[in-house]
């Protein structure tokens, strides 16, 4: 028997659990420079793949009360030339239709798992305590803050509604320093694109002074210019380094970005 015919079956078995993947894993923070290849998808997508055929078995018996012949489906994922191990091809015609509907029912229900399993894990932060469960971008955790704890000392069991961002960038008249609230950040297939914040100022970053001469508010404090319009969008390539600060559900005074 042709060996490709039983693979063919294998992967259509296991395919259910590649899709919960995909379901789960979409979204506009779930992307990730990464290569996994078809092997690798095959092993993570055994378990999801097991349940969900577990889940189809059952309804298509107790259900539907159709047979389903085990022995049938090891004979074809077998491949042996073996004459005791020859399935029924006279069934598997007749029961051809049942198992594309099968298949087919199997393919929706692992889309609607993974995107349920999405929707609850987002809304629990399941993701945070179990690694697992962890969407393919390590910037959405980062930027959106949703990687603290309740025993981070930044978020105490507060989500955080709010990030201050430091951004350090490199420019034709050297480094320079801009600080304002993160709006929005956007991805490539390296990682982040860009990110745009706003109530932004900009100093140079030579311009430093000691901790004890620095004053609580940006705008009264000379060595900082606050930039015109809403949004202030910074290429990811220009960045050389980030300094993020969590705020949680407080009031924010839209005349000074950094009273929290």
């Amino acid at each position: 028997m042709n060996i490709a015919l039983g693979a063919l079956l294998l992967f259509l078995l296991l395919f259910p659990g590649i899709l919960l993947r995909i379901a789960y894993l979409a979204g506009p923070y779930s992307r990730k420079n990464i290569q996994t290849s078809l092997g690798d998808e095959l092993v993570l997508s055994l378990v999801p793949a097991f349940l969900l055929q577990a889940a189809g078995y059952a309804t298509a018996t107790s259900v539907f009360g159709y047979r389903i012949r085990l022995d049938q489906f090891y004979k074809l994922i077998i491949g042996a030339n073996n004459s005791a191990y020859q399935p029924d091809f006279d069934l598997i015609d007749q029961s051809l239709g049942a198992f594309f509907a099968y298949t087919i029912f199997l393919f929706l229900l692992a889309i609607l798992a993974g995107i349920g399993l999405r929707q609850l894990v987002e809304q629990t932060r399941l993701d945070v305590w179990a690694y697992p469960l962890r969407f393919n971008n390590d910037w959405h955790y980062l930027l959106s803050g949703r990687n603290l704890t309740p025993d981070d000392q930044a978020s105490p069991a507060q989500e955080v509604k709010a990030v201050y961002v430091d951004v350090l960038v490199e420019t034709k008249e050297g480094s320079v320093l801009y600080c304002g609230l993160l709006d929005e950040f956007y991805l490539s297939k390296d990682g982040v694109d860009r990110i745009c914040l706003y109530e932004v100022y900009r100093r140079r970053f030579d311009r430093d002074i000691k901790d004890s001469e620095r004053l609580p508010d940006k705008s009264l404090d000379e060595r900082y210019y606050k930039m015109p319009g809403d949004l202030f969008v910074i290429p990811y390539s220009q960045i050389r380094n980030l300094n993020l600060t969590y705020y949680g559900p407080v009031e924010i005074d839209d005349g000074d970005a950094t009273a929290f």
